[in-house]
């Protein structure tokens, strides 16, 4: 048996993440410092946003391992 409904159904999962992405999108760009960012750097875009669900990666700073030794002076000749 197929029922057909006259009422309009509920926003696809797709179209709901497109909203809370354009939303989260619109949040980040009226950052003062984002704005800042955007203005110093012409041509600059916002590629990607991630909320804060998202844990910061890994700090490894200090611990010695995996550090670039930073180019000297003599190293421009």
């Amino acid at each position: 048996m197929v029922v057909v409904s006259s009422e309009a159904g509920a926003p696809t999962v797709k179209s709901q993440l497109d909203a809370q992405r354009d939303e989260l999108m619109r949040g980040v760009r009226s950052d003062p410092l984002v704005q800042a960012v955007l203005t110093r750097f012409p041509g600059a875009e916002i590629v990607d946003v991630r909320g804060p669900e998202h844990d910061p990666p890994e700090s490894h700073a200090g611990d010695g391992e995996n550090e670039m030794p930073l180019p000297s002076d003599d190293d421009d000749r």
